[in-house]
């Protein structure tokens, strides 16, 4: 992870990631989809956003390094995550 995302994941208490977030990690960086069966409370969520997020970080770098520095980087458009979940309830969580 960005060291800037590991250290605010530190502050929130979050220090060493879940056997599911271990398993799933390179495979989440690796793909654009991915389906994960575990346990409520296991670390899903995380296990799919903390990839998604150092997607789009990365993504936005490399377009502003394309870009040049002098280019304002509000012309480079925004990434987008979407993130589908099977209930309501699921998704006020998320």
């Amino acid at each position: 992870l960005f060291p800037s995302l590991a250290t605010s994941l530190n502050e929130l208490g979050f220090s060493t990631p879940t056997p599911i977030q271990s398993a799933s990690a390179e495979r989440a960086l690796e793909s654009e989809n991915l389906l994960l069966i575990a346990p409520t409370g296991s670390g899903k969520t995380l296990a799919y956003l903390l990839p998604a997020l150092e997607k789009v970080v990365t993504q936005r770098q490399q377009k502003i390094q394309q870009a040049g520095e002098d280019e304002a980087t509000s012309s480079i458009p925004s990434n987008t995550i979407l993130v589908v979940a099977p209930t309501r309830e699921l998704a006020l969580q998320l």
